[in-house]
């Protein structure tokens, strides 16, 4: 088990900048509300103080409005002071006793007009503006915006500050940065180190502490990020202990805190390793305690590292007869499943024959047809097609055995097309199959009548036109007629030209004809000029080879009458293929 005594060093650093973030957050969120209330509390204070003005000098300042001899623009402004609202109204009334009008008024009153002005005078100083701000609270209104920096002035004059003085008093009521906020400023590079250094001065920071102040704007590691970064590899456990030192802890309070540092592995990895035999029961036990889990519950996870098999899986193996019903029934239990689940589970487990299989069965009367449908509810079937499903019984014959009993009979022409459209051919592929079955009845008389037309042509027993004629009686159009007859014009031209040509080469290899007889009657025939001379070369090298010698007969007679003698007749049979002994006898008994 986790030791709680160190969450107060690993999560303290932590909380700390939590707040602070949060501190910084919630001052910027509220920076638009403390606007609204200071804006809110110089309007309540300018509207009290101008409406209590207003109604005890308002109706001085009207009548001295009226005085004669007063120029235009001061009556105006005098007119203005005493019926106008709002904040300058109220700050005018508020410093008329040393406003920059009270010395205008003041240089005219004491000019050559000074005697028609006496009585406003007299008026003037009957106001009773009372007496003046002190100079600090002045220059604090000045500081702060609530009044103009010249009526501040104004306000500390009438206590004998003069303007220098009140400039000291107006820059001491303004107010400078914290020191957070200045070392934020220069970290995002707002202002620059000078700039930080002279509000540190400002606010009275001793020069001597203005630079260790000002290194501290470098943020270092807390010293649970500097453990984790020790257990993650990234720090040394040397420089770990400095970071922390830093934050003023020990180096062996951060060696507790690193070794404190990490999770083990989760539970059920933990577990899978043990089932494997990759750590001990110690080890396991060690990992458990390193996590949030109490110890007390350490035995209970130890027995669950073993999980039953799942619940399909046990009701697989009950239906299969692998074990009892009984027994999936537990394993079922212990993974959660209702008892009155199971026996639902039970009867849907397995898979029922398959439609076809059921609509053999159905059909060799082994099965009935509620069982048939009650083999398609088990199915993946949905119910409402079941009624369809049993009409796939009836069977229709393929498209070649409905084409080929129509052709032999066994179907009539719309029993054919009938069951054509029942495969879900299309009235015209129906039409198509049912003229191909027409076709193949006759195809064989069409055959026999195509070739004897064409053989009467071939043999002119009949013309072009007549064949023509004919072949299109049979079916085929004139374009397809006319292909044939061409064919046989030139199986025709074929034959005669090869009978010709037999001829041609008797006389040539018999040498009856000299070989320039030979290609005039060649070019005659029209052959292509590869071709004769081919056929040309080849007849040449037959004539060249055909020397005709005297036959056995020959050789024995010319042996007789001395023409030859025996030993030339001997060469002449064993030139002719006789054997050596067959030759001495012909020779011999011929008396050679």
């Amino acid at each position: 088990m986790a030791d709680n005594t160190k969450l107060g060093a690993r999560l303290g650093p932590r909380l700390a900048r939590l707040m602070g973030d949060a501190a910084a957050a919630t001052a910027v969120k509220l920076a638009p509300h403390r606007t609204r209330v200071a804006l809110n509390t110089q309007e309540q204070f300018f509207r009290l103080v101008g409406s209590e003005v207003r109604r005890t000098i308002g109706p001085k300042l009207r009548d001295m409005a009226k005085t004669e001899g007063m120029p235009q623009w001061v009556s105006d402004w005098l007119h203005f002071l005493g019926t106008e609202s709002g904040q300058w109204q109220s700050i005018a009334l508020l410093g008329i006793a040393n406003s920059a009008l009270s010395g205008v008024l003041g240089t005219y009153i004491n000019g050559p007009m000074e005697g028609q002005l006496n009585a406003a005078r007299r008026q003037w100083a009957a106001l009773g503006a009372g007496p003046p701000l002190p100079p600090g609270a002045a220059a604090e209104g000045a500081a702060r915006r609530l009044v103009q920096r010249s009526w501040g002035e104004n306000e500390a004059a009438a206590s004998q500050i003069t303007a220098d003085r009140f400039s000291v008093l107006y820059e001491g009521a303004l107010r400078d940065p914290e020191v957070v906020q200045t070392l934020d400023m220069l970290n995002r590079g707002l202002i620059h180190a000078s700039d930080a250094t002279r509000i540190f001065q400002r606010a009275g920071i001793r020069d001597e502490w203005i630079a260790p102040i000002l290194s501290l704007r470098r943020t270092f590691l807390t010293p649970a990020e500097a453990a984790d970064m020790v257990i993650r590899g990234i720090l040394t456990e040397q420089a770990g202990e400095s970071y922390a030192a830093l934050a003023g802890m020990s180096p062996e309070d951060f060696r507790n805190l690193v070794l404190d540092t990490g999770e083990p592995p989760g539970t059920a990895d933990m577990l899978f390793a043990y089932r494997r035999g990759i750590i001990d029961k110690a080890r396991l036990e060690h990992g458990i305690r390193q996590g949030r889990l109490r110890n007390e519950w350490i035995d209970v996870v130890e027995s669950l590292r073993f999980v039953p098999m799942s619940t399909a899986d046990a009701v697989e193996g009950a239906v299969q007869g692998h074990h009892t019903v009984a027994a999936a029934h537990q394993i079922a239990e212990e993974n959660g499943l209702r008892p009155q689940d199971f026996d639902v589970l039970y009867q849907t487990a397995g898979a029922p024959l398959s439609r076809t299989e059921m609509e053999d069965l159905v059909n060799r009367g082994e099965a009935t047809l509620d069982e048939m449908k009650q083999a398609l509810r088990e199915s993946r079937l949905k119910d409402k097609y079941i009624d369809k499903a049993l009409l796939l019984r009836r069977r229709i014959p393929p498209e070649r055995s409905i084409v080929s009993g129509l052709s032999k009979g066994v179907f009539t022409h719309d029993e054919a097309i009938q069951r054509l459209r029942a495969l879900g051919f299309s009235p015209a592929d129906a039409a198509a199959f049912a003229q191909e079955a027409a076709s193949t009845k006759t195809q064989k008389h069409k055959s026999l009548a195509e070739s004897q037309i064409v053989e009467l042509y071939e043999d002119k027993a009949i013309d072009h036109a007549a064949a023509l004629k004919h072949l299109q009686t049979l079916g085929y159009d004139a374009g397809e007629g006319a292909f044939i007859l061409e064919l046989a014009d030139l199986r025709r031209a074929r034959r005669f030209q090869d009978q010709a040509l037999t001829v041609l080469r008797t006389l040539f290899v018999h040498r009856r004809l000299t070989e320039q007889e030979l290609l005039g009657k060649l070019d005659g025939l029209k052959l292509v000029s590869d071709h004769r001379d081919q056929l040309v070369a080849l007849w040449k090298l037959e004539r060249n080879a055909t020397v005709l010698n005297l036959s056995e007969a020959q050789i024995i007679a010319a042996l007789k009458h001395g023409v030859l003698d025996g030993h030339k007749a001997l060469q002449l049979l064993l030139q002719m293929g006789y054997s050596q002994f067959a030759a001495d006898v012909l020779v011999k008994t011929a008396g050679g």
